[in-house]
């Protein structure tokens, strides 16, 4: 009786079991589904204000390399390059050193699609690059972990990613397309290479890959020399060999009648005979994203050394680094791309190793460390304190990064929509966005008459500041402020453009700065936009004055006639000090400034 009373409460007890495991399922779906949809919402944050910022600030107005590599090599390929042989030579000519085939294309295949070249255009297709390594990292997590848990992971990812720590290559078109793109391609040979033992095709990905990441920027090549550990590691002879040979004619042919830029200090000069500078340099470089201060990044370099080492140890100690090959080629490929910057940057010292140009390889570095510690435990409660943790260092470090560089990066633009102006008023006096003037200008202008570029129609009386009223009372002179703010004169307009000022002992990010014009009967202020003045935290040596330079447009005549002394007003908190400028001109008329 007994017996059978226990043989009918364990089916009772089956039958329950079975009855509740739908509803098992559909809270664990619930769950999943929660978890999807709270990291898919945080995931969207810091993607979203990434390319709100590049969609505003993006501009059809060339910078730097820009002359040189877009223009330049568009009127070559298309006037001065007639034959079919040519234009291939051409196409794979070294940039500096470089061989930016890639970029060339894309130039190439913009102007022809649009009739001009736009840059634009060329901006938003080079950050359209961070989404590609994005997807390709959530690829990687999305191999060892369900979709809600592989997007809970990547959270922190996202936020260290999508920041404004290389800013200066979110808005410098051909930077963007071969600083970032370069990473793409790199990461894709990675990634495909892991695959490849599932298919042929993996394995023909993975070389076309690394073959574009070569001809996109230099450290390219490095993608095939990480490549053969991987495929050692996967034991597959027959695809090293072909990897190797595929690599010995690449290298081959990068380097054939390859010249070393003039401006570079010599390689085995800078490793040698300047070996403590080049290896602060090393650590500066690749601990860069922890740059509040330059002492603070090289500490954080000797850590990340340090932990990826031990990692390595630890993960070979356990035999489980053929299981996250992706992640290993990526951090290698990080570090060799940084000592091969050392060895031939580290001679122009170690501040030129903080350029935002070289900030996504330090993020990255960041990154794979975290994905591959996140991989090295099993405790899901670990996993989740590793995500709360570097959840919090991702999200302090883009706060910091937004409010450091978000007006860099606005200021940059300021200063090229100005350029632009400035042509536009008078093409003869055109300043340039380049080191070397006079061939800039004449670049453009050649661009420009061949219908290569089109000048935006940026003028000033779109940059002009709206004319705000305030009260008509004396403005009292300070000595706090230091400024240099001779504005350019037209018969319609007064223009700041290379201005500057600053409030002394004050950061120039935590001021406001605005001009006045103040006649007998009316005082009106003109808002400012930062722009860019890194000559000033030179001279000065504070490195806070960097944003001290200020661009406003004041149109004469939007004021009532009088005639109008110019100030300046900087305000700190809620303190506003003012410094006359000495000039004054006519409002209501075309009138020339006087002093």
């Amino acid at each position: 009786m007994a017996n059978g009373q226990s043989r009918i409460d364990s089916n009772n007890t089956y039958a329950d079991l079975h009855r509740r495991k739908p509803f098992l399922n559909r809270s664990g779906s619930v769950v999943s589904m929660a978890k999807t949809i709270l990291s898919g919402g945080l995931i969207f944050v810091p993607i979203f204000i990434f390319y709100r910022i590049i969609y505003q600030n993006a501009v059809n107005v060339p910078f730097d390399d820009d002359f040189e590599s877009a223009l330049q090599f568009l009127s070559n390929y298309l006037y001065q390059t007639p034959t079919a042989v040519g234009k291939v030579r051409l196409l794979f000519s070294q940039f500096h050193e470089h061989r930016i085939v890639f970029d060339r294309l894309v130039f190439l295949a913009d102007y022809y699609l649009d009739g001009y070249l736009n840059f634009r255009h060329l901006t938003l297709i080079g950050n359209a690059s961070i989404f590609f390594i994005a997807v390709l990292l959530l690829l990687v997590l999305r191999r060892k972990a369900r979709l809600a848990d592989a997007l809970v992971f990547f959270v922190p990812v996202a936020f260290m990613l999508f920041q404004f720590h290389y800013w200066e290559v979110m808005i410098w078109s051909m930077a963007s397309l071969q600083n970032l793109y370069v990473i793409v391609f790199g990461l894709l040979s990675f990634y495909a290479l892991s695959q490849s033992a599932v298919s042929r095709s993996w394995f023909v990905l993975a070389l076309i890959a690394a073959l574009v990441a070569t001809f996109t920027s230099g450290n390219g090549l490095f993608a095939f020399i990480v490549g053969v550990p991987v495929l050692l590691f996967l034991r597959q002879p027959k695809k090293l060999i072909i990897w190797v040979g595929l690599a010995g004619l690449v290298i081959g042919f990068y380097f054939w009648g390859y010249e070393k830029p003039g401006q570079h200090p010599p390689i085995f000069d800078s490793l040698l005979h300047h070996t403590a500078q080049a290896v602060t340099y090393f650590f500066a470089v690749t601990g860069s994203v922890f740059a509040a201060s330059s002492d603070s990044a090289i500490r954080a370099g000797k850590f990340f050394v340090l932990f990826f080492a031990l990692l390595a140890g630890w993960h070979s100690f356990r035999g489980q680094l053929k299981a996250n090959l992706t992640l290993w080629a990526l951090v290698v490929f990080v570090y060799i791309s940084c000592l091969s910057l050392t060895a031939t940057r580290s001679g122009f010292g170690v501040v030129q190793a903080f350029s935002p140009r070289y900030g996504i390889l330090s993020i990255l570095l960041l990154i794979g460390l975290y994905l591959l510690t996140l991989q090295t435990v099993t405790n899901r409660y670990v996993k989740g304190s590793l995500v709360v943790v570097f959840g919090a260092i991702a999200v302090f470090l883009f706060k910091q990064a937004y409010e450091k560089n978000a007006v860099l990066l606005t200021g940059r633009t300021k200063q090229l929509q100005f350029y632009n102006a400035f042509y536009v008023d008078n093409p003869a006096d055109q300043p340039i966005a380049w080191h070397d003037t006079v061939t800039g200008r004449a670049i453009f202008a050649d661009a420009v008459k061949r219908k290569i570029y089109s000048v935006p129609a940026i003028t000033f009386e779109t940059l002009k500041s709206k004319a705000q009223p305030t009260q008509n009372s004396p403005l009292v002179p300070t000595n706090t402020v230091v400024s240099e703010s001779r504005p350019h004169e037209t018969p319609t307009y007064l223009v700041f453009f290379d201005a500057w000022a600053f409030l002394k002992g004050v950061p120039s990010n935590e001021v406001r700065t605005e001009v006045i014009a103040q006649s007998t009967d009316n005082t009106y202020r003109f808002a400012t936009a930062p722009t860019i003045q890194s000559q000033v935290a030179s001279r000065y040596q504070v490195a806070g004055y960097q944003t001290s330079g200020f661009a406003c447009v004041i149109k004469k005549g939007d004021l009532p006639p009088g005639r109008y002394a110019v100030w300046l007003a900087l305000t700190h908190q809620n303190r506003t000090v003012y410094q006359p400028l000495n000039l004054a001109f006519e409002g209501g008329r075309k009138q020339v400034l006087s002093r």
